[in-house]
């Protein structure tokens, strides 16, 4: 099975939800506001990819202010953001780069927003169009986090020590400047060991739960209930974990275009 960092988010989170939206092919309704959010982000993607490629990107800045702000910002800090450590030289970047490796008999992929790699040390970009967290602990801990520098660590000869992933954000908080706002994490042999012991066993449990599923056998487990994610999830009812005809009822894919949870 193919699987991303959301797909492992999922599917440590409740492996019944994960059944629901990439097994039994279930959506739930996605607000205008979250609608709007993941198109502006999706536009600044697109438009840093294009920027890399060297490719017109008029087309996209004109009509858009908020786009062209993010960008202007980006020039501003050009110099700090793509950049190694120690004025190490750039030997390979690219942006939006897949790569994909095979675990466990799944094969776990990842998309980079700014990728670089110099003789000794590799830094992953991502580019966040919401405000800068509080807590950068949770970034850290997030399978995003986790997975990505994994993957690049396992793909390339530079040691986990030397890899690292910086996550940008472009939209301020009210009090803050203008200029975007960054959390770096830094990589280490102990977390690479950690994520694929994690891996090894999460993959196995999968790879269990699909055969018993496939047979018709048993459905995937339900998350423990004391944790409280029952409550707000569109599923609650599907799951019989409550008797509220209020809950979101969950809808064909089809009616709906597939969006990443």
């Amino acid at each position: 099975m193919r699987l991303s960092q959301s797909n492992l988010k999922l599917l440590s989170a409740c492996p019944r939800k994960f059944q629901h939206l990439y097994l039994d092919q279930y959506a739930v309704p996605v607000g205008l506001e979250q609608v709007e959010r993941m198109a502006e982000g999706s536009q600044f993607h697109l438009l840093m990819q294009q920027h890399s490629l060297g490719l017109p990107i008029n087309a996209l800045l004109e009509g858009d202010p908020q786009l062209k702000t993010w960008f202007e910002t980006f020039q501003q800090q050009r110099s700090q953001i793509l950049r190694l450590e120690e004025n190490e030289q750039i030997l390979w970047q690219q942006s939006e780069h897949l790569r994909t490796i095979s675990h466990q008999g799944h094969v776990l992929t990842v998309v980079y927003d700014w990728v670089m790699l110099g003789a000794t040390q590799g830094q992953i970009i991502d580019w966040k169009t919401y405000p800068k967290p509080l807590k950068a602990k949770r970034l850290e801990q997030d399978w995003q986090t986790r997975l990505y520098l994994y993957v690049l660590a396992k793909t390339t000869t530079v040691v986990p020590e030397q890899l690292v992933m910086t996550y940008w954000f472009f939209q301020s908080r009210p009090d803050d400047n203008a200029a975007a706002q960054s959390i770096r994490v830094r990589y280490s042999t102990q977390q690479y060991e950690q994520t694929q012991a994690e891996l090894d066993t999460l993959l196995t449990q999968l790879s269990q739960w699909l055969s018993a599923y496939n047979d018709g056998q048993a459905e995937l487990p339900q998350v423990d209930i004391e944790k409280g994610q029952c409550e707000n999830c569109a599923f609650a009812l599907r799951c019989g974990r409550t008797n509220s005809v209020t809950s979101s009822s969950a809808i064909s894919l089809a009616a709906f275009a597939e969006v990443e949870i």
